[in-house]
């Protein structure tokens, strides 16, 4: 497999200064790489892989439908950044 794997997508969440264990109710859901708008863990084949979790600061909500892909939050964030912040992680079996 060769490019981005979303594990999860998620959107419009209310201003908060950490986000819980359990993500239910945190925003809106989008569609990941499976085709499902819950979240779906690391599972890497053989080999350790590295894990992006990008969260953006934003002036408006997206107010898109449940469900919206990667590209459409994307897309819609154009012109909104207000800051943005990227987490790495590595995780292997």
């Amino acid at each position: 497999m060769s490019g981005a794997w979303d594990n999860w997508v998620e959107f419009d969440i209310e201003p908060r200064s950490s986000i819980p264990a359990s993500v239910e109710n945190l925003g809106t859901a989008g569609t990941n790489s499976w085709g499902r708008t819950d979240y779906g863990g690391p599972c890497p084949d053989l080999g350790v892989r590295s894990y992006f979790l990008t969260v953006y600061a934003l002036d408006v909500e997206l107010r898109l439908e449940q469900g919206a892909t990667k590209a459409e939050v994307l897309a819609a964030l154009e012109g909104h950044v207000l800051a943005k912040a990227t987490l790495v992680g590595r995780y292997g079996r």
